[in-house]
């Protein structure tokens, strides 16, 4: 996330200051109870959930294989 986010400015005062993982956690909490309310969905959601999930996955399988592993799709 990065300054023209359209909830950047919420939380930062210019583009010099960068965003915390707790302002990050609040403004995807806000966005999950946005979708409860209106039922539309938003992201992130479960496909970026996936796709990080096969990095962190690559990322396991590259420390014990001491090589880079190619990231697989869920």
């Amino acid at each position: 996330m990065k300054p023209g986010h359209p909830e950047y400015a919420h939380f930062q005062p210019g583009a010099a200051s960068p965003l915390s993982f707790d302002d990050l956690k609040m403004i995807e909490a806000h966005l999950f109870l946005q979708s409860v309310l209106d039922g539309r969905p938003r992201e992130p959601g479960v496909r970026e959930m996936l796709e990080a999930a096969a990095v962190i996955d690559a990322m396991v399988r590259s420390s014990g294989s001491g090589r880079w592993e190619e990231v697989r799709s869920l």
